[in-house]
Parts: structure tokens; C-alpha cells; sequence
């Protein structure tokens, strides 16, 4: 037996050591016949409630800090601390196999489950999380509310008691904002078959390709209509950018930015000057601005790179 105390969960609990777990990236790689890597881990960036093993639910009253999470090994007091959501038995946070999630040092944007490295300040690169719905391998709500994973798909991990967004099984291609690669299967249709469009592989405005729809005013919803990542949601006049964020229990559209104290999944969706902490818009400790916010010279972004995107908007990428 080993312990371990999750992010999500703030007591202690016994976990069986699972020596046969097989990866998501496996059981994905076997759907999909064998194209994707191994990959296990995840995270998110939202305070939430994750179904424990002896079916309990517990919610993260913690409070939102601008400090970053605990690395791997680092000390820790309880999982919330920790990147990977789990604080071992011996007081020090376990990491998890596969990919890099949230807040994780990185060295590239393959080593992360976002697709996302970058330096968000502070002088070391870190995975960043993505707007809307999370990808494969991040961690999710088991036993809530599934529509914050792309497959609307939350698998606990029996081993670590952390929720992680899986594959969706019942389909051959990836859903609406998940991450797409050349070694992964196609993007799908609305039908859950293959077909393009209506959607299609695109690289969003920090520069991760995701499955979306093709952009245009016929295919974006107005402020309040759900989406899945920001690319679903109209812009009024062409200097808008499009949001798409945490509202009224679900992910919908926005007319602009998220204010401080505001929910968000990413830190492109608060104001410049701000960066999302534990699903909230804070004031940011750093001068630069995150991933995804406006720009105007490279000097300006934390990642030292200023690019067109958002339909020919200056933005922080990757």
C-alpha cells in the first residue's frame, strides 16, 4: 500500500499500488491503432471536487496565490501545493508518468500535455494550461461535470485518486479542441465521424493546433452561447479578440477579457496585467504579458515572442 493526498483531496488515504495501470495513452494508442505516445498525466488549473475512492467528494477551499505550484519532490503539506495534485506519504510531491501537466518545468512544448512551454516571467519555463475544454491527459473532475474535458471523458486514477481527461472511445477521431498531430487520428465531424470540414486541425492564437471549426461569422457563437475553446466565439469588430471562459456553470462565449476575480481556464483569458491562478483572474507579480494576451513588441511577452494571430491581432505566443 502506499499514500499519497491529492490535490483535490485534503485527508489522507490508503491507494493500492497498481503495478498492471495501464496508460491512457495506451488504451488510446489501442483505439487508434497504436499512433499515439505514451502519455499519463495531467492537470487543471480550477479548483474543484474530485471523487474520492471511498466515493466521498472533497472541495479545495484554497486560497489563490500567485506562487507557483511544487515541483516534483519538493516538500509538500497537502496535493493542492503540488503540480501534479498528489502529496506522497513521505511529504513530498509525487510526480506522475508521461507527459508534463500545468505548471511543470519544461524544456519543450512536446514534453507537456498542452502542448505549451514557455516562460510565464519568472526566468523557467513552465506547461501552460489551455482556454476551454482540456485536452487529453489533464487533470478533471472525477465524478463531476465531464464537459470540461474535450472528450467529456474523467477518468479517475485509482492509482493517484486524481481525475485525468481520457480519450472518448466512442468515436475514431479527436473532439472539438483537442489537441491535434500529424501521429494523431483526424479531427471529427459533428456526427462523430471523420470528416473535414467541419472540423479541422488549426494552430490557435498561442500557436497549439488544435480541433476547431473553420473561423468565420457563420460558425462563432455571440457572448453567452457555450463553446469549447475561444475560436468558437464571434468577434464584434475586428480589434475584439475571442473568449471563451468559465460562466454560468459552463463554458461560453465572452465579450471581452476576464476581470480580476473572474473565472478563467487559461491566463489568455484575463485582462493584460493579470495571469489565471487556480481558476481565477489575479493580478500578475511579472511586468510581461502571458500567453495568449496582446502585444505589441516581443520585449512585451513573457514567452519573447509577439505574433499575428487572432485574425491579424498582435498576440504573445509560443
Amino acid at each position: 500500500m502506499i499514500h499519497v493526498q491529492t490535490r483535490r483531496q485534503h485527508r489522507m488515504q490508503q491507494v493500492p499500488l497498481a503495478v498492471g495501470l495501464v496508460p491512457l495513452s495506451l488504451l488510446l494508442a489501442l483505439a487508434f491503432g497504436g499512433c499515439e505516445r505514451d502519455r499519463l498525466s495531467a492537470v487543471t488549473e480550477a479548483p474543484s471536487q474530485v471523487q474520492s475512492l471511498g466515493g466521498s467528494t472533497n472541495t479545495s477551499t484554497t486560497t489563490p496565490s500567485a506562487k507557483p505550484c511544487l515541483q516534483s519532490g519538493d516538500v509538500c503539506q497537502t496535493g493542492d501545493h503540488c503540480c501534479s495534485g498528489v502529496c506522497g506519504v513521505d511529504g513530498h510531491c509525487a510526480g506522475l508518468a508521461g507527459c508534463s501537466v500545468i505548471g511543470e518545468k519544461c524544456d519543450s512544448n512536446e514534453q507537456c500535455c498542452s502542448r505549451a512551454c514557455a516562460d510565464p516571467g519568472t526566468g523557467i519555463k513552465i506547461c501552460h494550461g489551455l482556454d476551454g475544454c482540456r485536452p487529453t491527459d489533464e487533470l478533471c473532475t472525477a465524478g463531476g461535470d465531464n464537459s470540461e474535458c474535450c472528450s467529456k471523458a474523467c477518468f479517475l486514477d485509482q492509482l493517484t485518486g486524481v481525475g485525468r481527461c481520457g480519450p472518448d472511445f466512442t468515436r475514431p477521431c479527436l473532439p472539438e479542441g483537442e489537441i491535434c498531430e500529424p501521429a494523431r487520428p483526424p479531427c471529427c465531424g459533428p456526427n462523430s465521424t471523420v470528416t473535414s470540414p467541419p472540423f479541422t486541425c488549426q494552430v490557435t492564437s498561442i500557436g497549439v493546433s488544435r480541433c476547431a471549426y473553420p473561423s468565420g461569422p457563420n460558425n462563432c457563437g455571440m457572448p453567452g452561447n457555450p463553446c469549447s475553446m475561444n475560436n468558437d466565439c464571434c468577434t464584434i469588430a475586428p480589434s475584439d479578440r475571442h473568449y471563451c471562459t468559465p460562466g454560468r456553470g459552463f463554458l461560453e462565449c465572452a465579450a471581452s477579457c476576464a476581470p480580476l476575480n473572474a473565472g478563467c481556464r487559461a491566463s489568455r483569458d484575463c485582462c493584460t496585467g493579470m495571469r489565471c491562478v487556480d481558476g481565477l483572474c489575479q493580478n500578475s507579480d511579472v511586468s510581461c504579458n502571458q500567453l495568449g494576451q496582446p502585444c505589441t513588441l516581443p520585449a512585451g511577452c513573457c514567452s519573447g515572442n509577439c505574433a499575428v494571430r487572432d485574425g491579424g491581432l498582435m498576440t504573445c505566443a509560443l
